[in-house]
């Protein structure tokens, strides 16, 4: 209370208050100015300066290109040039796109054959087929899904297409021990039917 109102002083000193808090924010403002200004006038004086100090002083970050080249200097990198581009990066061949690729294919077309022998278990020929068919297109030189596809030829009695898978599995792998017996038990049962 103001002794010389009956209103309280509270409500007097309102647009007082109201200049108090203007005040404020524009000293603020003059403040943040002045520290902005300060830091670029310390980055005109990069000379003096470790590139970590200029980064640090920098606003907004690297708006100072002194800095971009002093970190290309630092990090021996062109700054005209693609840091991805560069001679001095190399990989080796098995990270190349075509071995990656490769790499890829193999192992989708394993997957593939499984699929096939879990739907052969499921007497489901026609799905397994069109798995041995996806897993040969992706890896052609996959012997396990010839020998795959001849067991389930051989299944089906199916024996001259059986005979037909089992020999480019071999032709692929002569060693798999797997093609060799399929295709022992499927020349037998040939034979078996022939003389019966």
């Amino acid at each position: 209370w103001d002794s010389s109102s009956s209103t309280p002083r509270l409500y007097q000193s309102r647009p007082h208050t109201q200049d108090c808090l203007e005040e404020c924010r524009s000293e603020q403002e003059k403040k943040k100015k002045t520290e902005l200004n300060n830091k670029h006038n310390l980055l005109d004086t990069t000379t003096l300066m470790s590139w970590e100090k200029q980064i640090e002083f920098s606003y907004p970050p690297f708006l100072n290109s002194f800095i971009i080249e002093e970190c290309c200097e630092y990090l021996n990198i062109s700054s005209h040039s693609s840091f991805f581009l560069s001679d001095r990066l190399s990989f080796p061949e098995s990270e190349y796109f075509q071995a990656l690729r490769e790499k890829q294919n193999k192992e989708f077309s394993a997957q593939r054959v499984e699929e096939g022998l879990k739907l052969v278990k499921q007497n489901n020929f026609d799905a397994a087929f069109n798995n041995y068919d996806q897993a040969l297109e992706l890896n052609p030189l996959n012997h396990d899904a010839f020998v795959a596809r001849g067991a389930a030829y051989l299944t089906k009695q199916k024996y001259k297409n059986a005979l037909i898978e089992f020999k480019k599995a071999l032709d692929i792998d002569p060693d798999n021990k797997n093609a060799k017996k399929f295709l022992d038990i499927t020349k037998s049962r040939v034979l078996f039917f022939k003389f019966s």
